[in-house]
């Protein structure tokens, strides 16, 4: 009896112990469920955090990176138009109509030299 006692109580034992390490299993098996879970949604909400805003983001980023860029470009457009523009200015002493307005300058000086000329020599002549 005393045999079939031990028996029992090794199966009964056996039995337990069987039962506590499938409950261990299930326990283990719910935390690492709950753990992927939790993980995985982190992952996500970070994910479409930081996609949420992905345009406008890249358009700062492109924008940033280009502003020096463009404050060049947009200087040299600057300078290039100055240059032309004076070079344009320049180029006047040389032109056709230049020339032709010295020649009108010399032609209108020399009028008036001679009308005032001739008025003066009125005023001298009816005194003389």
């Amino acid at each position: 009896m005393k045999k079939k006692l031990i028996i029992g109580i090794s199966a009964i034992g056996l039995f337990m112990a069987g039962s506590f390490a499938n409950a261990s299993t299930s326990w283990v098996q719910t935390v690492i469920t709950d753990a992927n879970k939790k993980i995985g949604a982190a992952g996500y909400n970070k994910k479409e955090e930081l996609l949420s805003n992905l345009d406008s983001k890249i358009q700062e980023k492109l924008a940033q990176n280009m502003d020096g860029k463009i404050e060049a470009k947009e200087a040299e457009v600057e300078q290039a138009l100055e240059d032309y523009f004076n070079q344009k200015v320049a180029d006047l002493d040389n032109a056709e109509e230049t020339a032709q307005i010295e020649q009108q300058l010399d032609v209108i000086s020399e009028n008036v030299i001679g009308r005032y000329r001739e008025e003066i020599d009125q005023k001298f002549g009816a005194v003389y």
